[in-house]
Parts: C-alpha cells; sequence; structure tokens
C-alpha cells in the first residue's frame, strides 16, 4: 500500500499514510495481532518500531525520487513545448520573406517589365532566407545527433589555430559593429574538424549577437600539459544571474522573449560537441561585464 501511495502520489500523502498505518500497527500489536503479536508487548513494540522506521525511510525515499522525476518530466517537457512555438516562430520569419520575394518576382514576370536593381534585392531576399532555412535545420539535425551515447567524431590531428582563424575570419566578415581579435600560439589537437569549427561558430556567433555595437570580443589559443584551452571573451549584455545555472540545457535561452533569442540550441549543442571531445566548457562572468566562455579538450597529439 505505501509503495502504491509514494508512486501514485507525492512525499506528503505517503507521510500521512504512513502515520495512518503506524497508528493502525500499534493497535494491532497491543491487541497481540499481526507479525509481532504474542510476543512481550515491549519486544513487540520495539520490533514494530524498528520496522516501521525502515518501511517509512523507504517509502519516503521513493516518493521523493519519483516527485524529483515528475519534476523533472514537467520541466522537459515545458522547456519542448516552449522550443516547439520558437522554432515555429524561427521558421516562419525567413518563409514570410521569402513568399514576399517570390510574389514580388511572380508579378514582374507577369507585367514583362523587370526592374534590374529590384530583381537582384528580391533574389538577394530568397538566397539570404534560404541560407537562414538552412541553418536552423543544421542546427535542429544536430541537437539530434548530439543526444547519441556514442559519438560519431572523426578525430584527426589538426592545425586548430588556423581552424579557428578561419572562423573568427568568417565571423568578422559578418559584422563591421564589431572587432574580433584572435591571440595564442600554434596549437595542435586531435579533433573533429567539422564539430569543433561548429562549436567555436556558435560561440562566436552569441557573443556577436549579444554585444553593442563597438564591442570588442576576444579569443584565446594556448595549450599546456597535454590540454587545448580557448577562452573566448565579450564586452555584451551577459546572462541573468537567475538564468545562468541552465544556460547550456535544451531549449533554454538567456534572453527569452526578445529579439535576440533563438531556438535555444547553440550552446547545449556546443557543451555535448565538447564532453565528447572529452573535454569541458563552461561560463564565466567578469566583474565589468560581458561573458567569458572557456573550453578546454585533451590535444591527444
Amino acid at each position: 500500500v505505501l509503495v502504491w501511495v509514494a508512486f501514485r502520489f507525492g512525499p506528503r500523502e505517503s507521510a500521512t499514510a504512513i502515520v495512518v498505518l503506524s497508528a493502525i500497527a500499534i493497535w494491532g500489536t497491543l491487541q497481540q495481532y499481526g507479525p509481532f503479536g504474542g510476543r512481550p508487548q515491549n519486544e513487540a513494540l520495539l520490533l514494530l518500531q524498528a520496522f516501521t522506521a525502515v518501511t517509512a525511510l523507504t517509502t519516503l525515499a521513493l516518493a521523493a525520487a519519483e516527485a524529483r522525476l515528475r519534476e523533472v518530466e514537467r520541466r522537459e517537457v515545458a522547456a519542448r513545448d516552449e522550443f516547439i512555438s520558437i522554432a515555429a516562430h524561427e521558421l516562419r520569419t525567413p518563409l514570410t520573406s521569402l513568399h514576399a520575394a517570390v510574389q514580388f518576382l511572380r508579378r514582374q514576370a507577369e507585367r514583362g517589365a523587370v526592374d534590374t536593381e529590384q530583381l537582384r534585392q528580391a533574389l538577394a531576399t530568397v538566397e539570404d532566407r534560404t541560407a537562414k532555412l538552412g541553418q536552423l535545420i543544421t542546427v535542429l539535425l544536430e541537437s539530434v545527433r548530439v543526444r547519441a551515447d556514442r559519438p560519431d567524431l572523426d578525430l584527426r590531428l589538426h592545425d586548430v589555430t588556423a581552424l579557428v582563424a578561419s572562423v573568427v575570419a568568417q565571423a568578422q566578415a559578418t559584422t563591421a559593429q564589431h572587432e574580433l581579435v584572435l591571440s595564442g600560439p600554434p596549437v595542435q589537437a586531435r579533433i573533429d574538424e567539422v564539430r569543433f569549427e561548429e562549436v567555436v561558430t556558435n560561440l562566436l556567433e552569441n557573443a556577436i549577437k549579444f554585444s553593442p555595437s563597438g564591442g570588442r570580443i576576444d579569443v584565446d589559443l594556448s595549450a599546456a600539459n597535454g590540454t587545448l584551452q580557448l577562452v573566448l571573451r565579450d564586452r555584451g549584455i551577459g546572462i541573468p544571474v537567475e538564468r545562468r545555472a541552465r544556460m547550456f540545457e535544451p531549449y533554454y535561452q538567456a534572453h527569452p522573449g526578445t529579439e535576440r533569442s533563438g531556438l535555444g540550441l547553440g550552446l547545449y549543442v556546443s557543451r555535448r560537441i565538447v564532453e565528447q571531445h572529452g573535454g569541458t566548457i563552461r561560463a564565466d562572468f567578469p566583474s565589468d561585464g560581458g561573458t567569458r566562455f572557456v573550453l578546454s579538450l585533451p590535444t591527444r597529439a
């Protein structure tokens, strides 16, 4: 009965059931009923007390574990539902732009008069929005892949400094409002080039997104004692204290409901990729503002 109550209800109801059943057991034992009946009263009550204590502790532990499991499931369902809503919005935005551009091109074709500049702008919109859709789909697929217990990594010796320099250059080309600075000696490590590049790209995109115009973003590389370390520091708006503990969880957003919000998968995917490399990633928050990500993983060189 107590086990059923523990799984069906919760700790409070389980405690109530324990009190009620204990009272019944004491009464029965005093009346010489039950498994301890027929013994001297003091001995019977002592045995009943020990039995009740073990049963109560077991029941309350089961009830607490079940309550925690339900809370985790509730949070996962809530996060999943929020993610579906966010993903639908993120996907709808580029689709709306695509639809408008295609409608414009159709009208131009029907009129038989095509303005070259307007055509160029419409095609640029189509190209940009399809690229955005491709990025969103890639993130969604990657979030599924990194959940696998067995990492599918192509580990090879790479010039990490050159790889990071390439990613930094690509990121710099997307923004004229931020200064991206890479420093550090040549570093080599056995990594999955594509996955590691994805991690650096995610961190840089986050830094750019949350940094003010004119902000500087530093990327420092180093290696010592068989460990590669990448430190990325921005001077952005940081992450609210109450949201820091869950920032690497899937679907979780540091700034929900703002134009800076996204799918909430970038940091989760990055953490999983780093862990699959046998490394760690953490975030620090300097007193003068911004966020500093510290990524460490074995070089295996």
